[in-house]
């Protein structure tokens, strides 16, 4: 089953493009990324769509760190005050994997948008 339009569009995101780069008739339309998102093989299909969850899960948690980082002892646990950018640095490295995995440039980290399921 081909990736549905809107699991196209969080790849995209994913990627740094823009959110009109794979609509038709955009000024910024990028032909190589809309035919590689539409001619995916069933394998890497699902892959794209656990990478998807991968970086869903990963937002959740760093939606849920600035919580946990204003603090930086509880009783005897110490909290890692390093765990919103090791979250952010493996969002990134899912992102490059998927744009070589689909053959197309990785455009930026994409950190200011949120992937929603």
């Amino acid at each position: 089953m081909a990736l549905s339009p809107k699991e196209q569009q969080k790849v995209t995101q994913l990627l740094g493009y823009g959110g009109k780069t794979i609509q038709a008739g955009s000024v910024i339309y990028n032909k190589i990324l809309n035919d590689r998102l539409n001619q995916l093989p069933p394998d890497t299909e699902e892959f794209v769509r656990e990478w998807i969850e991968q970086v869903y899960v990963i937002e959740q948690q760093m939606k849920c760190a600035p919580t946990r980082l204003s603090t930086s002892k509880v009783q005897d646990i110490e909290l890692n005050a390093h765990e919103l950018p090791m979250l952010r640095s493996e969002r990134k490295r899912i992102a490059r994997e998927l744009a070589a995995a689909l053959d197309v440039p990785y455009m930026g980290s994409g950190a200011n948008i949120r992937l929603a399921l």
